[in-house]
């Protein structure tokens, strides 16, 4: 009983005084600025992406950068029954992000593409299936959206 507890106190003693500190919970300033943003594509994903990236946040710093955001959305129709209607569906985003130079755009410090897709299945009614899509694309651009902030190490 006495070793269980000393050892529970160690554990715990190890464990809060290491360092550890989890990427996404860091709340860190960008080191950067984001001079001009360029969107092209799908406005709605890239106006997503900005808000849950906070890359509109403008810093005092020497750095700047013009961030170009594209993006492309499809929805596929992966199988159909013998009759041709849709059984599984497949909807995939597309998002490519550069960083240049603001006065000369031909020079890139950084580029990356990210991508995601999700396969599913036919609802019985075409409005669950619209509300299931709309769940489905939310969660892919918070997945693409936590890549972009490792990437950028915001």
């Amino acid at each position: 009983m006495n070793i269980q507890k000393i050892f529970f106190v160690a554990i715990i003693f190890a464990i809060t005084n290491c360092g550890y500190q989890p990427i996404h919970l860091s709340k860190s300033i960008p080191n950067f600025k984001i001079n001009e943003i360029t969107e092209e594509g799908n406005k709605t994903i890239n106006r997503k992406i900005l808000s849950k990236t906070n890359l509109k946040n403008k810093n005092e710093t020497d750095v700047e950068y013009n961030l170009t955001i594209k993006s492309l959305k499809k929805n596929e129709i992966t199988s159909k029954d013998t009759n041709g209607n849709a059984l599984t569906y497949k909807v995939s985003i597309q998002v490519d992000i550069v960083l240049s130079n603001p006065e000369d755009s031909t020079i890139i410090f950084k580029q990356k593409s990210f991508s995601s897709s999700f396969s599913y299945n036919d609802k019985g009614s075409k409005f669950s299936l619209s509300q299931y899509v709309k769940t489905v694309e939310s969660n892919l651009i918070d997945k693409i959206s936590k890549d972009i902030k490792i990437f950028l190490n915001i």
